[in-house]
This record gives structure tokens, sequence and C-alpha cells, in this order.
């Protein structure tokens, strides 16, 4: 029997039509529909995919994948559940992109993974239950198991026995871990952590995820993994990820929040870009900073006219006498208007000089690459990058240059809220947030790997409002950013 994987979103369900695996050098992205469009949840997606930062290399022994779904993500990490979910059911062979039918069974999840694969909350449950409402219900007709997972730590669990509105059949499955959801799923129960030893597996073959929990009632029988590793890659990935420890040490990333898309950066990485752009213009348009001297002109001499002859003096005649004007009333002023009350008084437009963009570089020490330090245990280092004069930045060495993390801050007295694109120079878009509020004296973070950066050049565009509806004036601006060998 298949499973089919749908991701339970705000906007409606999204369908997992397909998960393929990429050569280690090309970044892990998430496409819409089979088509070239590249979703925002890319960046985030080969972030939870790669060894250090992410889980899914961890499991499976690969780290790069392309993904389809059906309807677009947009952001938030709801997401990884299901995508964990799926790769887990790709290695054993029990994933389908195919038709639904009956007998089948069908998995909606929602939830945020964290290294150790336990589930986060991620809120919303009733507006997403209501968005997959239709296809529960027509699932649930046509004989198909639904398990819909969901964090157990959310506040406003469904309660399928005492609700009326939610559909009939469907089983609603509050998890702790990943590991419940998959044991529940009948699939192998995946060991929490690199660092801890594996559960019992003793046939010395295939990825050591720890025994298969017994399945409940009905659920589809465990098929055998499609995927076969031999002792040789087992060896090579446990020493990969035994070297790339130091490095994931230095990137530990900060508490993710509500309001700040936070850095996988050391700390200190806030008052580095703080302190640097207090030397960068701001968000207006750069002025040549050496203008050329604009010489004065010459003087114009003019020269004096020829003096006129004196005219003849004319006949003086007595004039008639002047008839005295009539006095003229002035009417009274009208009073003026009463203000509106409701009328909005103008407000100046945000200053562009309060809104600087800063990057700071992560580096190999000198003599290494970013691939050679998974063996040789060493540390990159942190260190911010001088704006040019344009406003724009150079990155040289690129050899050794394994990150990047761009930062808005805000030096002005009140929030703002930004809008903010990375792109690349052949249009493809890295990353994208709306909406983001930034507090006075902040900074929020817009970190990239060196596997995401296009060495042909990126381009940082953002806009700048006081609120997402702009009551003030806002600006636009723009930062290249260059890379030379």
């Amino acid at each position: 029997m298949a499973v089919h994987v749908f991701i339970a979103t705000t906007e409606g369900p999204s369908r997992i039509q397909r998960i393929a695996e990429e050569d280690s050098d090309i970044p892990s992205v998430v496409c819409l529909n089979g088509t070239t469009e590249t979703l925002a949840i890319s960046p985030d997606y080969g972030r939870f995919v790669k060894r250090g930062s992410g889980v899914v290399a961890r499991l499976t022994g690969h780290d790069s994948y392309r993904v389809d779904v059906d309807q677009p993500i947009d952001g938030g990490r709801s997401w990884q559940l299901g995508l964990l979910l799926a790769h887990l059911l790709v290695m054993n062979d029990r994933f389908s992109g195919n038709q639904i039918a009956p007998n089948d069974t069908l998995i909606l999840a929602t939830g945020e993974v964290d290294r150790d694969l336990n589930l986060r909350p991620v809120g919303h449950i009733p507006e997403k239950i209501a968005q997959c409402a239709g296809l529960l219900q027509d699932a649930a007709a046509q004989g198909v198991r639904v398990l819909f997972f969901l964090p157990d730590s959310e506040p406003e669990l469904p309660d399928a026995s005492g609700d009326a509105s939610l559909p009939n059949g469907v089983e609603f499955l509050p998890v702790a871990t990943v590991g419940d959801a998959a044991s529940m799923a009948g699939l192998p129960v995946p060991v929490a952590s690199a660092g801890k030893p594996p559960l019992s597996d003793t046939s010395g073959t295939g990825q050591a995820l720890g025994p298969a929990a017994a399945p409940p009632p009905h659920a589809p029988p465990p098929a055998a993994s499609g995927k076969r590793m031999g002792p040789v890659g087992i060896a090579l990935i446990l020493l990969l990820l035994a070297g790339t420890s130091s490095v994931a040490a230095m990137r530990v990333a900060p508490e993710p929040t509500e309001r700040f898309f936070t850095a996988y950066g050391p700390a200190g990485l806030s008052d580095t870009l703080k302190q640097v752009a207090s030397f960068i213009p701001g968000g207006a348009e750069l002025d040549d900073p050496d203008p050329a001297p604009v010489p004065e002109p010459d003087p114009v001499v003019t020269p004096e006219p020829e003096p006129a002859p004196d005219p003849a003096p004319e006949p003086v005649v007595d004039p008639e006498p002047t008839p005295e004007p009539e006095p003229i009333t002035e009417p009274e002023p009208a009073p003026a208007p009463e203000p509106d009350p409701e009328q909005v008084a103008a407000v100046d437009p945000i200053d562009p000089d309060s809104v600087v963009v800063a990057v700071a570089e992560e580096r190999a020490p000198a003599g290494f690459t970013c691939a050679s330090l998974r063996f040789t245990g060493d540390s990159t280092s942190t260190s911010a990058l001088d704006a040019e004069p344009d406003g724009g930045f150079l990155s040289g060495e690129t050899r050794a240059l394994c990150g990047l993390t761009y930062g808005v801050v805000n030096r002005g007295t009140e929030e703002i809220v930004i809008a903010a694109t990375i792109e690349t120079a052949s249009g493809t878009i890295l990353l994208a947030r709306r909406n983001m509020p930034v507090p006075a004296g902040e900074v929020v973070f817009f970190p990239l790997t060196r596997e995401e950066i296009d060495w042909a050049g990126l381009t940082v565009r953002l806009r700048v409002d006081d609120t997402p509806e702009g009551s003030r004036p806002g600006f636009d601006m723009e930062r290249q950013h260059a890379f030379q060998e």
C-alpha cells in the first residue's frame, strides 16, 4: 500500500510530489509542480538537509535533494515534519506521488523539527485543519486511511471525539518526536542524534535508523529499504560527521523567535554588524565620494551704454481736478472652516540614512578550504566586510569563503518593517521575506551558505516602511555584491 504525504499549511494542503537526489555540489531546492520555479523555503530546506545544521543528511546519508510540491509554501518551518517523513518513506520504498487509490495511506503533517528530532509547536492548527477539510473528507470517503500528525505541545489540539465539524475517519495524532510519528506510520524509528549510539541494528548493512517499532493496528507493514550502504560508506559518513562537529560548534543558531530571522553565526555578530554599519552610508542614493570641483565661470564684462540726449521739455498743461474716490467698504471675511478631526496631518518620510545593509564573511583559515575543515577540525572565522564607495560589496579569495550573513541594521529611533529579497545574477530568488519588523537599534540577519552563493554576483533588495500598511512614505534600496578570484 502506497503512502502519500501532504504538508498542512494555512493556505491549504501542499502535496509532496517527488523527492530526487542531486549531486552534492548542487544546493537543495524545493520547486513548484515540476517547474523551474523555486520556492522561498528553498534556503531553509537546504539548511534542514545539510550536515551540521540539519538532520536529513544525517539520516539518509545524502546531502542534496530536489523536492517538488503542488502548492506554494511561503515560509515558516511547519513543513519540516512532513518533508522528513517523506524522506524516510522514500528510504523505505513506501512513498508515492501517484494518484491516491483506495486502501492507500495519506499523511498530513505540520511541525518544526529540532536537531534531536523533537517537535516544536507551529500554531494555527484550527486554520490548517479547516483549509485541509476538503482533502480529508474526500480521502475518508474513498476508504483511504488518513493520519494527521501534529506536535503534542500545540495549545489548540483537535478533539475528534467531541468536535462534529472534524471529518470522520481522520486520525489526529499529537506526537512529541519524529520517532513517534514514524512508529505510527509503520517506519523504522530514526536515531535522534548522530552523537548518540545507534539503537540495535545487527544486520550490518543499510542505514542505522534503529529497530522498527511494532506498527499500530491496521498500519501498513514496513517494506525493505531500497537504499543500501556498505561498511565503507558508513565509515565515510561517520568521518564526515565527526569532522563537521567543530565547524557546527561555531555556527550555533540562536533560538528562533516570531520576530527575527536569526543567523547561523558566532556570538557577537549582531554587535559586529552594528559597528561596521556606523561607517556605511544609509539607504539614500550615494553621491560620488570625491566630486570634481566645478570651476567658477569668468565674469562677463558689459560695456557702459552711451548717455541718451536730454529730451525736449513737454508743455505744461493744467490738469483736470481729480474727483475724490468713493469709499470702499471691505466685506467681512468668512470664518475659517474648522479642521476635520479625522484628517491626518502630513508626516515626514522615513529617513533613508537610518537603514543600512552590512555583511559578514565566514572564512576558512589561511591555507585551508571550506571542504577541508570537515577533516582537519579547524574552525572558521567571521568578520565584517567593508562597503564599497557605491554602497555595494566586493569579496575576494572565494576559495576560502564558506558563507555570508547579510544584516539589515535599523539606525533610527523608531521600529521599521522591511521586505527583503536576495537574488542571483541569473535571476534566481535565494531568499524572500516580507513584513519583518526591525526595532530601533536592532539588526535582522539573512545567512547564505557557500552552496547558495552565486559567484557571478548577488543583489540584495529592500523595501522599508514604518508598518505593513506603510502609513509613512518609505523607500527602496538595492545593494550589489560582487566576487573575484
